[in-house]
């Protein structure tokens, strides 16, 4: 899973317990760029988040130090949504509305949670931005869905990857 990369274990904001094997706190929320316009991606839609604009999400990541590593980051789309777990079998192979809920009940988060215990039933911000447009993408693990429909000042959370 998550094509062999290494991920937090909680969001950012929240913090693993090995005593009760739990994350535990609230996660925290970040904007994906101060602005709804492509200054956080290079100057054009449908680029990563690169650092170079005043981006919450890039920071909270690219400043972490977390396990003697220091090269966190952003997941883009694939990566995240390789963590999406829809417990009634279903699989999902495109963007909104393509989701758990489309093949009936699930349970919510649709994360794997025994290996993010604790996992907040929210939103994710992702590395990508909308193509053509001036939107951030991001995983909604309440539902299990891919969407670029929100701009880049809401304020979602973070799992950082290296």
């Amino acid at each position: 899973f998550g094509a062999g990369h290494m991920w937090m274990k909680c969001p950012q904001g929240m913090a693993y317990d090995a005593t009760s094997e739990t994350c535990t706190g609230t996660n925290s929320t970040f904007q994906y760029c101060d602005a709804d316009d492509n200054s956080c991606n290079g100057g054009s839609s449908g680029n990563p988040l690169d650092g170079n604009g005043n981006s919450e999400a890039w920071d909270t990541c690219d400043n972490l130090s977390y396990a003697g590593y220091t090269d966190w980051r952003v997941p883009n789309k694939e990566e995240l949504t390789s963590l999406i777990h829809c417990s009634n079998g279903h699989v999902v192979t495109g963007d909104y509305p393509d989701q758990c809920s489309l093949s009936g009940i699930f349970d919510s988060p649709t994360i794997d949670t025994s290996l993010f215990p604790n996992f907040p039933e929210t939103r994710f911000w992702t590395s990508v931005s909308e193509p053509g447009g001036g939107n951030g993408c991001l995983v909604a693990f309440d539902d299990g869905h891919y969407t670029c429909n929100y701009t880049k000042t809401f304020q979602w959370s973070v799992l950082c990857v290296r």
